[in-house]
């Protein structure tokens, strides 16, 4: 089972998000994009969902949650024609698909979930319940 519950049916939808998603990765680990306000902070691109008729990508991002998730998706979002550059020339398709940046909160809910099972009243009520 995924993690993610709209993922591609498709087998080519996988392998265009898979691509987009390292070629787009490459790129802004490469260097040869500056993004002021972002270069300070690791942003990962957790997974990309491609539009069955191959024309819209949504590509997540996995932001610190110390980050403005805001502010860096503006910043990624006024850049998206850079990134549609890129796209072009490192992969071959009839259409190159729109890109749309998201934010992924899978980390900040998993951090959440954590801090809920260290909280000392649930530490006890886990452990009253494996007793009986």
């Amino acid at each position: 089972m995924s993690l993610y519950k709209n993922q591609p049916k498709n087998v080519r939808q996988k392998r265009v998000g898979e691509q987009i998603q390292r070629a787009l990765a490459s790129y802004l680990f490469s260097g040869k994009i500056s993004l002021p306000g972002v270069d300070k902070f690791f942003i990962n691109i957790s997974h990309v969902q491609i539009s069955a008729d191959l024309r819209h990508a949504k590509v997540f991002l996995s932001i610190p949650s110390s980050c403005d998730a805001s502010a860096i998706l503006d910043i990624f979002q006024q850049n998206a024609a850079a990134f549609s550059q890129v796209l072009s020339k490192k992969i071959s398709l009839k259409y190159l698909p729109t890109l749309n940046f998201h934010i992924d909160d899978f980390l900040q809910k998993s951090d959440k979930t954590e801090t809920l099972f260290n909280d000392p009243k649930v530490k006890k009520d886990l452990h009253e319940t494996t007793k009986e």
